[in-house]
């Protein structure tokens, strides 16, 4: 089960080795749990979602579930390995132990949303 939230973020400064990361939150009661996160999540990593663009580190959250049945809220971003385990500090900090929190490189299509708003956020207008 697949849904897409756009968000958007401003962690650090970008940089020309930006690739996708997903950072998996494993544990939530259940989807409506999973999806309660990403308001305070969004607002834990970017404090004024009114920024103007271009942001810095594009994200995108989905909602799914692992092999064992457990919900998974992944926040894909589109940034360096260090912002990438930064951020998923913050929210592990936020979420505390309840909740289990890992990043990760990822590849494919699922990051398609997020390379294409970093790509289109840094192109010459």
């Amino acid at each position: 089960m697949w849904r897409r939230w756009r968000v958007t973020n401003v962690v650090l400064v970008p940089d020309d080795n930006a690739h996708g990361h997903q950072i998996r939150i494993v544990g939530c009661a259940d989807t409506d749990a999973a999806l309660s996160l990403q308001q305070p999540l969004a607002r834990l990593l970017c404090p004024d979602e009114s920024h103007p663009p271009p942001c810095p580190v594009p994200w995108d959250f989905s909602v799914t579930d692992d092999k064992s049945g457990r919900i998974v809220l992944l926040l894909l971003l589109w940034t360096t390995g260090d912002t990438a385990a930064e951020a998923a500090g913050r929210i592990q900090a936020h979420v505390g132990p309840r909740l289990t929190v890992s990043v990760a490189p990822g590849a494919g299509e699922m990051f398609d949303t997020v390379a294409e708003q970093y790509r289109i956020e840094r192109s010459p207008h």
